[in-house]
C-alpha cells in the first residue's frame, strides 16, 4: 500500500511539474503577443484607429478580436422545397458590404499574421439546418473571403464555414473569429 501511494504522489508530481511547464509556456506566448502589440507602432495604432472611427468594423488589439459592427447584408434568396441548389451568395448593396469588408482588410494589413475564420449564418431555425441552409450559409461567408482575397489578403490567412439557423444564432449574418494572431 505504501509503494501504491508513493506511485501516486510521483504521478501527481510529474502532473503538476507538467502543468506548470504547460502554463510557463502559455505565459511566454502572451508576454510575446503583448510586446508585439506594443511594438506596433504609434502611427500604425492610430490608423487603425481612424479605420475603427468609421463605425463599420472594430478590432480589440489586447483581445486579439476583429468584429464586424455594421451588418453586411445580403439578397434575400427563396428557397422551394424541390430546390437542390442554393443560389449564389449576393450583397443586398453591393457597395455598402465592400465598404465595411475593406475596412476589415485595411485592418488586417496591419495585423499581419492574423487568421480569420469567417462564419455566414442563416435564419429560419431547424427548417434551415438542411443542405440547402448550409450551401446558403457557406456562400455568404465565401462571398466574404473572396472579396478580403480580392483586396489582397492572402487567402492562406482565411477560413469560410457555414452555420446555418440553430448551427449558429439564428440570424442573416457573418460573424468573425481569430484563429491565430500576429503582428
Amino acid at each position: 500500500m505504501l509503494a501504491e501511494t508513493g506511485k501516486a504522489l510521483h504521478d501527481t508530481e510529474s502532473q503538476v511539474e507538467a502543468g506548470n511547464r504547460e502554463l510557463q509556456a502559455e505565459r511566454a506566448r502572451i508576454a510575446t503577443q503583448k510586446a508585439e502589440i506594443k511594438f506596433l507602432s504609434a502611427e500604425d495604432k492610430a490608423l487603425i484607429n481612424n479605420i475603427v472611427k468609421r463605425g463599420r468594423v472594430h478590432v480589440d488589439l489586447e483581445n486579439k478580436v476583429f468584429k464586424f459592427v455594421e451588418p453586411i447584408e445580403f439578397a434575400s434568396s427563396y428557397i422551394t422545397p424541390d430546390m437542390t441548389e442554393a443560389p449564389p451568395a449576393a450583397f443586398k448593396d453591393d457597395a455598402t458590404a465592400r465598404a465595411i469588408i475593406s475596412d476589415l482588410a485595411e485592418v488586417l494589413k496591419f495585423v499581419k499574421k492574423a487568421i480569420i475564420l469567417v462564419e455566414g449564418h442563416t435564419s429560419g431555425g431547424d427548417k434551415a439546418m438542411s443542405t440547402i441552409g448550409y450551401q446558403i450559409a457557406s456562400e455568404r461567408a465565401e462571398k466574404v473571403v473572396e472579396t478580403l482575397v480580392a483586396l489582397g489578403i492572402d487567402s492562406k490567412r482565411l477560413e469560410a464555414k457555414g452555420m446555418p439557423g440553430l448551427l449558429g444564432d439564428n440570424k442573416a449574418d457573418v460573424k468573425l473569429k481569430t484563429l491565430s494572431w500576429g503582428l
